[in-house]
């Protein structure tokens, strides 16, 4: 950070004061960017965590529907970004189901977090008949992207607020 001298006098402490109100300016609106771009860069990384975590087996029935669905955002006036999908059944890819999911659990899942024990058959309409399963494991693409962030966070810092 810069250092300033000023006198005492009113001139200097007129220009003392739009000192401070320009770096605050320059501050908030780094801080927009930083916020911005980590909300960006982790709608990206959860897409890459997907692609190689659920996309990467071409042995599942699937759509690129949860892929496509990962946004972000940023409301500047809460300095609050987000990303994340509004598919309901994402939580299920997140945290896996039935007994595939119970042995394979996402590191984040708590006693809320039931997973059925037993095998279970339903109808897909994708492929047009009954299907029997054991459930799937946790692919926790949002708990990978949360730590990767933690590291993209310090370089995106570096780069928007200089190191």
């Amino acid at each position: 950070m810069a250092k300033y001298r000023f006198n005492l006098s009113p001139r200097e402490i007129d220009k003392a004061i739009q000192i401070v109100q320009d770096y605050a300016a320059d501050f908030r609106a780094k801080q927009d960017e930083f916020l911005r771009r980590l909300a960006e860069r982790g709608a990206e990384i959860a897409r890459e965590e997907l692609q190689k975590m659920v996309y990467s087996n071409k042995n599942e029935n699937q759509t690129l529907q949860l892929l496509n669905s990962i946004t972000w955002g940023y409301d500047p006036e809460q300095k609050r970004g987000w990303v994340g999908t509004d598919l309901f059944y994402a939580k299920f890819v997140e945290f896996g189901t039935g007994p595939r999911g119970s042995r394979d659990r996402h590191p984040e899942a708590t006693d809320k977090w039931q997973y059925r024990q037993t095998p279970w058959v339903y109808y897909n309409d994708r492929v047009g008949h009954f299907l029997f399963t054991y459930g799937m494991p946790s692919r926790p693409f949002m708990y990978n992207t949360a730590r990767r962030m933690e590291s993209e966070a310090v370089r995106i810092a570096r780069e928007v607020f200089g190191s």
